[in-house]
């Protein structure tokens, strides 16, 4: 609005106009009338525009949320309740779902959840989750397995739920790997057998054979741990208990925990692996990076078929079990993961799996080294070179590895030895200082000790 300028007072006022006609005055306040209802309902649309999102409580937007799904779960999965397990999912993945959660009951988890590993990316219905547990007196932290949701209606209002539960084609970032599938995933209806250290599992179509080898498998585990304790370390926190998986199908039998949705390979050799689970989220200056450990060993195999069936159940047990027995003390971690050195690792489960049995042990040595060409250097510390394709290569390298030990045993004390192991755990790469530390002597000094002792247990071992 324009004021008068004061400079107009000190002239004279001007000549009033004549009177306005009666109807222009009454047309002048029906037109202020009409105007300002329409300024009315103008501003009565703009409020609404502005003002269209519904106003919704705290409680509201929880019961609308993904994360009510997550958290459902593992209430619903605590409260063994089947039908508050699968409300979520929609399709297939409710059946999918309902015989995994029949599953997972019959395992005694201390932490059981989901976690979403990531918030999820915008115009997207994937979102990439954790099932974090942790097994009661099994594992020593949280670990966790990947999984990737797929929500029918993440862009919309109301309970959410989920269409399509699938394996993660690459871990989310920060974390090692995705570690699936878990035996939960892959069974119809999974067996479990709990015997005194260990929890067996396996498919129920050979649960009268997981149930007749449990035993064998918790006597195994026992006669690791007796060991350990007769020259424990001082403070060195192992895990002295286990999930063992046992299965008979070469290529379910090597898909565990890889990641692969279409099988492992069927061709490959081991006979039992043990396979470190990440801690979830462990800070890179945590001491404990691995959560625990999972056994898996092939049930189709003469160990667990010959005649002497029991002893070679409870020998590769002890080999196995011995590998899951120290895990939490690996602090490998990062991108760039030093690992403890290939000699060390399978030299101490060699070791121990063969470990009062000098007559077997004395035959596996010639059987193996009787001709073999050797040098005195240490077996190979790169993966493929120690688990070689030629069949007398690997098993070389796992006779000599144990050797090693034998020797350090021999010359230094059981305690001490696995004093070394313990040591090489912790602090990886740092061989050659922890040799000089246990035995006073350098790397090239020690080989040199250690070829004299092959050679006197082999005589008939070779040279280059």
């Amino acid at each position: 609005m324009a004021y008068p300028s004061h400079h107009q007072m000190p002239y004279a006022p001007p000549t009033p106009p004549p009177p306005q006609p009666r109807r222009r005055r009454t047309g002048r306040i029906v037109t202020i009338t009409i105007g300002s209802v329409v300024l009315a309902l103008v501003a009565l649309i703009l409020a609404k525009h502005f003002t269209s999102s519904p106003q919704y409580t705290d409680e509201e937007i929880y019961a609308g949320s993904t994360q009510k799904v997550f958290n459902d779960l593992g209430k619903a999965l605590k409260a063994k309740d089947e039908a508050a397990f699968v409300a979520p999912f929609t399709g297939e993945a409710k059946e999918q779902q309902r015989q995994l959660f029949r599953n997972l009951v019959k395992v005694p988890f201390t932490v059981a959840r989901w976690e979403p590993l990531h918030q999820g990316v915008y115009g997207k219905s994937d979102i990439h989750v954790g099932f974090v547990h942790q097994i009661k007196g099994i594992d020593v932290a949280p670990v966790y397995e990947q999984y990737t949701f797929t929500f029918a209606n993440l862009g919309a209002d109301g309970p959410k739920k989920v269409s399509k539960i699938t394996a993660s084609e690459k871990p989310e970032a920060g974390l090692p790997g995705t570690n699936y599938p878990a035996p939960w995933d892959v069974y119809e209806d999974m067996t479990v057998a709990r015997k005194g250290r260990v929890l067996v599992v396996g498919d129920k179509r050979h649960g009268q054979d997981i149930n007749r080898f449990a035993p064998h498998v918790a006597q195994g585990a026992d006669d690791i741990v007796t060991a350990w304790d007769a020259n424990r370390p001082t403070g060195a926190k192992v895990a002295e208990n286990a999930l063992v998986i046992l299965e008979p199908d070469r290529k379910i039998f090597s898909a565990f925990y890889s990641g692969r949705t279409d099988g492992g390979d069927p061709n490959s050799f081991e006979a039992g692996y043990s396979q470190p689970l990440a801690a979830f989220k462990a800070d890179y200056e945590d001491k404990i990076q691995s959560g625990g450990s999972r056994i898996v060993m092939d049930s189709s195999l003469s160990r667990f078929k010959g005649p002497d069936w029991k002893s070679g159940v409870e020998e590769i047990t002890r080999h196995e079990f011995a590998h899951s027995l120290v895990s939490p003390l690996n602090t490998a971690r990062g991108a760039l993961r030093i690992e403890p050195s290939m000699w060390i690792v399978e030299g101490f489960a060699d070791y121990m799996e063969g470990r009062g049995n000098q007559g077997r042990n004395r035959a596996e040595e010639k059987a193996v080294l009787d001709g073999y060409s050797f040098g005195g250097i240490l077996p190979p510390n790169d993966e493929e070179l120690f688990y070689s394709t030629k069949t007398r290569d690997r098993s070389a390298n796992y006779v000599l590895s144990r050797l090693v030990m034998e020797y350090l045993v021999k010359k230094h004390g059981e305690r001490a030895t696995f004093d070394f192991v313990v040591d090489s755990y912790v602090d990886p790469g740092n061989d050659r200082q922890l040799i000089e530390e246990l035995t006073g002597q350098d790397r090239q000094a020690f080989s040199a000790g250690w070829e004299r002792y092959v050679r006197d247990r082999v005589p008939g071992i070779g040279t280059w």
